[in-house]
């Protein structure tokens, strides 16, 4: 104690056993509660964990769905897009020309035999190709 800078030693008083038994018994108490709680709150610790694993596993999943979809869709938009960009170029290479009716040329009244209706076709100037 003189090294340390405390002061003097002093004497401790032997505990009689009935005090020492009692005090044993309250340390062990003690250490069983302390004990019971650490258990407690490891229990707690490693079920937060799984809990939050299993939500993190769901987000996952879901979106690895997500993606999956979209990346379903973005074949799908290449695909159509490669088959519009092959249409057009079939269109241009055929070179089609549409023979150019005159006013006189076109009906008056066209009928739809389905429903019984009939229209009126009024000024129509055809479109030039």
């Amino acid at each position: 104690m003189k090294n340390l800078g405390l002061g003097k030693s002093v004497e401790v008083k032997p505990l009689n056993e009935d005090k020492a038994v009692d005090l044993a018994a309250e340390m062990l108490g003690e250490l069983f509660v302390f004990a019971v709680g650490v258990c407690i709150l490891i229990s707690e610790y490693r079920r937060q964990q799984r809990k939050d694993q299993l939500k993190e596993d769901i987000q996952n999943h879901r979106l690895q769905q997500l993606e999956n979809s979209i990346r379903e869709l973005e074949l799908s938009v290449e695909t159509q897009a490669a088959m519009l960009r092959e249409t057009n170029r079939v269109l241009a290479a055929a070179d089609i020309k549409m023979p150019v009716a005159a006013p006189s040329d076109l009906p008056k009244k066209i009928i739809d035999p389905s429903s019984k209706t009939v229209l009126k076709v009024g000024n129509v100037t055809p479109a030039a190709t």
